[in-house]
Parts: C-alpha cells; structure tokens; sequence
C-alpha cells in the first residue's frame, strides 16, 4: 500500500485495532412515543392531503352550480319576466314552461358534473389512506433495520475486538518463534476481514438513519 502510495514502506501499527470504529460510531437515540403526526409533513402525504381537500371543494362548487341562477327583478325593485314565468301557477305551469326550466336546472349535466366530483372526492380519500399507510409502512420499515443493524453491529464489534487479541498473541508467538507465518497471515486476514464487514454495517446503519429521517418527513 506505501509503494503504491508513493511512500516508503513502513510496518503498519495495528495498536488497538478495532476500537476507533467502536468510538467513532454512536447510535442515534430515536425518542420514545414519535407522533403519527409527524408524517403530514411529508411531500407524498401533503400532496395527497390537498388534492382530497381540493377534490372537496369541487364537490361543492359542483352541488351549488345546481342551484339555480337569475335575474328575481327589474328596475323598480318589479319581479322580472322570468321569476313570473317560473312560479306563476304552480306546479301546473311548470309543463308550460319547460324551455325555459330545463336550461335553468340543467338537471342531466350538471348532476352528472356532481356525480363525477364525488367519485373523483371518493377516489382522493382512497388515495390519502393509502398514502398515509405507505408512510407508515416506510417509518416500521427503517425502525426494523435499524434495530437489525444495531444488534449485528454490537457482535460484529465483539469480534473486531476478539480478532485483534488473537492476531496480537499470534504475532507475539510468531516473533518468538513459536508460531509459523501462515497461522500470523491468517489471523490478521480474519481480523481485517471482520473489520470490513464491521464498516459495511455502520455504513449501512448510516444509510438506515437517513432513510428513517426521510420517512418521518424530514427527522423529529
């Protein structure tokens, strides 16, 4: 690595191995009772969450345009033409003035308009429950690893530890003549391949965080 490096070879210090990794990384403390309410901060949820509300809206607006709308007077505070029209004789006349009734009311359409409002109203609050679930799902989902990830990283830091005694009694054993190279190369090959999965999994545990911060919409 130091003639790769461009350095001059040195032996390598392999004092205290293992332990900078059990320093240096240091589990998130989560808060206990984290609220639901945590999640309308999201963009999936608040995107969700208004389109419902907005879809609403339009069921109203759609409901009121039902409603009909005219002219009830004239100059003079007089009821106009079409207000006559309309009430004059009741119910008989109604017959009599179904072109004028049926353009006010617009039963069939604006119905149908209604109609359409509320199923697509129906349709959003499918859609917010959904989401809200997915959220949810993504916040236990990155608990569940994280927990994982802690308990394998707890043993994987036990073994760093026990690793490097025995590659430090092997390498005592070797410089006194007592032990071959090959017992020394092959204790320090399973001490260095315990600290690579050791950082894969604090790497990964990293990862974990993040995505729960994510989850939550943005930490807590």
């Amino acid at each position: 690595l130091n003639i790769l490096l461009g350095e001059p070879p040195i032996e390598a210090d392999d004092t205290g191995v293992g332990l900078n990794l059990l320093s240096d990384f240091i589990p998130v403390d989560i808060p206990i009772g984290l609220p639901s309410d945590l999640l309308h901060r999201r963009p999936d949820v608040m995107e969700a969450f208004y389109t419902l509300v907005g879809s609403g809206e339009k069921v109203g607006i759609a409901r009121s345009e039902r409603f009909p709308s005219i002219a009830m007077t004239i100059k003079g505070g007089i009821a106009s033409s079409k207000l006559k029209g309309l009430v004059t004789g009741m119910p008989f006349v109604w017959g009599a003035t179904r072109t004028l009734t049926q353009p006010l009311f617009s039963f069939g359409k604006l119905k149908r308009n209604e109609e359409t409002a509320r199923q697509t109203y129906m349709q959003n609050i499918s859609t917010y429950q959904q989401t809200i679930l997915s959220a949810l799902a993504d916040v236990e989902k990155a608990l569940v690893s994280i927990e994982t990830y802690n308990q394998q990283t707890e043993r994987y830091a036990e073994l760093v530890l026990a690793n490097g005694r025995v590659a430090r009694m092997t390498r005592a054993l070797y410089d006194s003549g007592m032990s071959n190279y090959f017992d020394l190369l092959d204790a320090e090959r399973s001490l260095y391949s315990s600290q690579q999965q050791l950082i894969d999994l604090v790497a990964q545990q990293y990862i974990n965080y993040v995505v729960l911060f994510k989850a939550l919409g943005g930490g807590w």
